[in-house]
């Protein structure tokens, strides 16, 4: 099974499916941005970029990490960067196409 994110540039992608190329017989993934702009590419890079699940956070939870938990609520994105109404969500030319 394949991971459903993966981050790629700093940024976070969502996996859609899988295509394998009927010449080279390679596989590729096809994957989406925060905007549903749609990317390809090689699945060896999907996967060096997958984002690995951490285990569920409870209440044995360290004092930091509860901690750090309650800002983040407060924090937002951790880039800090906020997209302007006018920019286009999907002209992003440092990933795969």
């Amino acid at each position: 099974m394949m991971n459903q994110k993966a981050i790629i540039n700093g940024k976070e992608y969502r996996f859609i499916k899988t295509e394998t190329d009927m010449i080279t017989d390679r596989t590729a993934v096809l994957f989406e941005n925060e905007h549903g702009c749609s990317f390809i590419c090689p699945v060896e890079a999907w996967l060096e970029n997958a984002k690995r699940e951490e285990p569920a956070f409870n209440k044995y939870a360290s004092p930091e990490k509860k901690i750090a938990l309650f800002k983040s609520l407060f924090i937002g994105r951790k880039t800090g960067k906020m997209m302007s109404p006018l920019s286009e969500p999907c002209a992003d030319s440092s990933i795969y196409r």
